[in-house]
């Protein structure tokens, strides 16, 4: 294959030269040769002229195929392509290189991944390939990298277990551990490449120091990373106190010290590109894993993930010309993906020089945090200086009390995850006035998080900014919240402020961290929610955005998921989001547009219409089968013995009308389009359920069901007599039903063949038209896509049942076509 063959296969569009017969110069690119020499190492190199150079850059990275030709190459020409390799990363650091040995006579080659040695080998790769194959199996490994590192992080806690690294510092003690690392090796290894050799070579230099010399050596690189940093004495105080000083670490032999930080170094740092937006986040995997470990105090901070604060400054649209702020900042992770994020721009139209300077200039000016924890107020500092300073404009203190600060900073966006349960005493008299003694004297302040927006609003407005971008993770309380207390805040901010959109994210999104669930408010600042009148100006979006494509695993977190060919689904899924949103397109099941003032519920789970297009026969058979084994699993307890004749009867009650049919039929093909959509309070009666305790069941056995709130077993917490539920004049019912649980499981539904009775924590759901069992538990089916819209928290409500929107098959008038129901489950009963 000769050399235009191999141009034109892997793309000319991706070529590069820079002297004659389109060779590429690494001296040259370098500038001289001795530059050349110096940038690695001071080592003349003997080969600089590279036959082929091919380069790709996208927002994953920069890709480099480095191709040399040779008649017949053989096993010694590894070592001329091995010098290029070597050139590519230390004048290209960070480029993801594939390198090619080809035969010009023949179609033979050779290639590697990274690195030229037996290790890397693609024994695999034997046809040469176009560039798009090459970025892709960078593309699998990117996957491979954060599961690894993962994995890693749970691996590194049990080393640090094992040394006596108490669970309270080890977030401070990887972090400051990977700040000595990057200095080692941005000092020592040309190019900053990570190699068996390299790590081999650090290990021998740190086996001369003593364990003291080594704390020392840590001590100096923290002081001169922090020169010129704001608060430098503060940083370097409470660093030393959490680690250097600590006893535990102050028992680490020379030994240990190794052993760990060629752990970080080789397990956890190499996997990690600060210079790219797709792999800067690695060390937020770092806090948010080692957060599982801390003490109590510090996991009521739920750490945000990092494709969160990723998605959120998208969302707000942070440009290199922003001022972001995030006045609780906690380890950084806004500040980083914003600092971050304004660097990718600045460099996409920029020369080197005009770069560098808007980089320094984003770094001063354009980051501004502010932490009143001291740990966390230590995992930012650490977290800023990894990814490439930033810190300066780091405070440490209340946020309440850095209003000057806050001012002069003057951000344009505001991104925020502020905490949920802050203490009453630690909130300003002013924001308290109105609060009960209770209240002021309780746990945690009542506004779940508001009081920190109120707070930034206020400021907003006595500085007259305009139209500030704030996005703000909240729990879905606060989102819920229609008490006097949580409407009146939230009256008070749109009286003041926009809001823009509300997103409801992913149940578990702190995992394995905090347990509550946020939502994702955005506001715009100093700008009304109402026109003169007091009327909404403009709808507000919200988006159920509760798959983001990560899965819980063992001992790793929530996991990012990759398809076939290496794409993140998370990509894909956080595109579909923010197009949503910025065209504000309602979407079945994903999105609704709402006016709302601050008495509403702002959460997509009150407006959205449910997506009943997704309905299949096994949802149907589900419903089915769940209730025939309700019925063998349960019966009249007497004794503790079930009364076999009571299932007996159930079964065949339910099964009656088989035995008039002599044929059995498949079951007919669900036509949801031509369904129609109904209110659940046209079709149903809802009754809510009256308090039964446990006590009156025991004191009154029977054989009628009494239901509350579960799952498990119809959600029958036993059978109590029926005609004691007359006398006391309970809710029930003595023909068949539905039930939907109000709270705990809120929106299961259950069905009940001859009726029961109901306790506070469930409503009874009867038909207006009297209809069968197969009718029921088509309804069961129908009802239980609505689950989704309640919680713990979004309890369900007569109200707002009776108003959800349900899709039912109609008749040529329009109305709920019960026969239709009744044949499907009668077919589905007979197959």
């Amino acid at each position: 294959m000769n050399r235009h063959q191999i141009v034109e296969t892997i793309g000319s569009e991706y070529h590069r030269a820079n002297i004659e017969e389109d060779e590429w110069s690494y001296a040259k690119d370098a500038g001289t040769l001795g530059d050349l020499a110096q940038a690695l190492g001071g080592n003349k190199p003997l080969h600089f002229k590279l036959d082929r150079r091919f380069i790709l850059e996208d927002d994953t990275g920069t890709y480099a195929v480095l191709v040399e030709t040779k008649q017949h190459f053989v096993k010694d020409d590894e070592n001329q392509l091995r010098a290029y390799v070597e050139e590519e990363y230390a004048l290209h650091r960070g480029t993801k290189v594939i390198a090619i040995l080809a035969n010009t006579n023949d179609d033979r080659i050779r290639v590697w991944k990274s690195e030229v040695d037996d290790d890397h080998l693609l024994s695999n790769e034997t046809v040469l390939d176009d560039m798009s194959h090459y970025r892709h199996l960078f593309s699998i490994e990117r996957q491979n990298n954060r599961e690894e590192v993962m994995r890693n992080t749970y691996a590194l806690n049990e080393l640090l277990h094992r040394k006596g690294v108490k669970e309270r510092n080890r977030s401070q003690f990887v972090g400051t551990c990977l700040l000595y690392v990057k200095d080692e090796v941005s000092k020592r290894c040309h190019g900053g490449r990570i190699t068996k050799q390299m790590n081999e070579n650090l290990c021998n230099r740190w086996n001369q120091f003593s364990a003291k010399q080594m704390r020392e050596g840590i001590s100096e690189v923290l002081g001169n990373l922090l020169d010129g940093s704001k608060n430098k004495t503060k940083k370097i105080q409470l660093l030393n106190r959490d680690v250097l000083d600590d006893q535990h670490v102050r028992s680490l032999s020379i030994s240990d010290w190794v052993e760990i930080l060629s752990f970080v170094l080789m397990r956890i740092y190499r996997y990690i590109d600060s210079d790219s937006s797709e792999g800067q986040d690695i060390l937020n995997l770092f806090f948010i894993t080692f957060n599982k470990y801390v003490g109590k105090a510090d996991k009521n901070q739920a750490f945000t993930p990092d494709h969160i604060t990723d998605f959120m400054t998208k969302l707000t649209e942070v440009t290199f010309k922003d001022v972001v702020l995030d006045e609780c900042c906690g380890s950084g992770s806004f500040l980083v993906q914003a600092m971050v994020t304004e660097l990718a721009a600045a460099r996409r139209g920029h020369a080197d020089k005009e770069y560098k300077k808007l980089a320094d200039s984003i770094k001063q000016k354009h980051i501004f945090g502010i932490e009143s924890e001291e740990k966390a107020y230590g995992l930012s500092t650490t977290n800023m200086l990894i990814h490439g300073d930033g810190n300066s404009n780091v405070e440490f203190g209340s946020c309440f009390a850095k209003r000057d600060f806050i001012a002069e900073a003057h951000p344009t966006v505001i991104l925020m995850n502020p905490p949920y349960n802050a203490l009453p005493k630690d909130i300003p008299t002013e924001y308290k006035s109105d609060w009960n003694a209770k209240e002021k004297s309780g746990k945690s302040e009542p506004t779940k998080g508001f009081v920190f927006v109120k707070y930034l609003s206020d400021i907003a407005k006595e500085e007259d900014w305009d139209g500030v971008r704030l996005a703000v993770l909240l729990p879905m309380s606060a989102a819920i919240g229609t008490g006097n207390r949580l409407s009146g805040m939230k009256e008070a901010l749109l009286r003041d402020n926009t809001l823009e959109a509300v997103f409801s994210l992913p149940a578990e999104i702190f995992y394995p961290g905090a347990s509550v669930q946020a939502c994702c408010m955005l506001f715009t600042l100093n700008r009304s929610h109402y026109d003169a009148e007091g009327v909404p100006r403009k709808k507000t979006f919200f988006g159920y955005y509760k798959n983001d494509g990560f899965i819980k695993r063992k001992n790793l977190g929530r996991v990012e998921q990759f398809d076939a060919d290496g794409h993140s689904l998370w990509k894909a899924i956080e595109k579909e989001w923010l197009t949503l949103y910025r065209n504000k397109t309602v979407t079945i099941g994903l999105s609704a547009m709402k006016n709302v003032t601050g008495t509403d519920e702002w959460l997509a789970e009150a407006y959205m219409e449910t997506d009943y297009s997704t309905l299949t026969e096994a949802d149907f058979r589900h419903t089915i089968n769940d209730y025939l084994s309700y019925l063998v699993k349960s019966g009249h307890i007497h004794e503790n013995a079930p009364n076999w004749e009571w299932m007996g009867n159930y079964i065949k009650a339910l099964c009656s009308e088989l035995s008039n049919h002599s044929h059995r039929s498949s079951a007919p093909v669900l036509r949801i389009d031509d369904w129609a959509r109904f209110k659940v309070s046209d079709v149903f009666t809802i009754r809510n359920g009256a308090g039964i305790t446990q006590d009156e069941i025991d004191e009154h056995p029977g054989s009628f069901p009494a239901v509350q709130s579960g799952e498990n077993d119809n959600g029958v917490m036993g059978l109590i007599d029926e005609s004691y539920v007359h006398q006391c004049d309970y809710t029930y019912a003595q023909q068949p039903c539905l039930t939907v649980a109000r709270s705990g499981t809120a929106g299961c539904v259950h069905y009940f063949g001859s009726g029961c009775v109901v306790g506070d924590s469930a409503k009874i759901l009867q038909l207006k038209e009297k209809q069968g069992g197969y009718v029921h538990l088509f309804l069961h089916t129908i009802l239980s896509h609505l689950r989704y819209k309640y919680s713990y928290g979004r309890k369900v409500t007569e109200g707002k049942y009776g108003d959800e929107i349900i899709w039912l098959p109609v008749t040529h008038e329009g109305k709920p076509d019960w026969r239709a129901m009744e044949q499907y489950i009668k077919a589905l009963s007979e197959q």
